[in-house]
């Protein structure tokens, strides 16, 4: 089964094949990544987060940034420098756009190790969203049969070692 994401946060695709999880995508910087992530590793329960996009934050910085130039510009140069503070008021108008299309939240699904650890993310965007709660679930339930097949291998006895002074009659005292 696959599944696909793009949002603000990057681009990802997800593969379940063979009792292992693929993953390939990059962020938003463009820094690409590839995984491949053994099913039997990874706890069954998840955690569901919505989490903002990075460039709200950078969008809040460029509207502050152009809100302080223009004042400063309007004080300090009063009428002077009518061309700055133009481009001031632009970039403070830039930054809120920014700030307004990045602060829409994103649904997210963490899967942890067995041992706590969040190693995936699953990002609930783009042309395939409507996919997304099923393969989360096929996901879920493939991790859970690993799971118990572990723990069904864990109960069986183990053998245990015969020696041959036990089993032959003429070694016994």
């Amino acid at each position: 089964m696959t599944y696909s994401d793009k949002s603000l946060l990057g681009k990802r695709s997800y593969e379940i094949k063979d009792s292992v999880l693929y993953a390939e995508g990059s962020n938003l910087t463009n820094h690409a990544f590839k995984v491949e992530l053994a099913l039997a590793d990874l706890n069954p329960n998840f955690e569901r987060v919505w989490i903002r996009s990075p460039m709200m934050i950078a969008g809040l910085w460029i509207m502050i940034g152009g809100c302080v130039g223009y004042t400063l510009l309007d004080k300090l140069a009063a009428g002077k420098a009518e061309s700055i503070e133009g481009f001031c008021i632009s970039l403070a108008f830039a930054g809120l756009f920014v700030l307004l299309v990045a602060m829409r939240r994103i649904e997210v699904v963490q899967f942890k190790s067995t041992a706590g650890v969040p190693l995936i993310m699953i990002v609930k965007a783009g042309k395939r969203k409507a996919e997304f709660d099923g393969f989360v679930g096929e996901l879920q339930s493939q991790i859970k049969t690993i799971a118990e097949k572990r723990a069904n291998q864990a109960l069986l006895p183990t053998p245990t070692a015969v020696t041959p002074a036990a089993t032959h009659p003429s070694r016994q005292p």
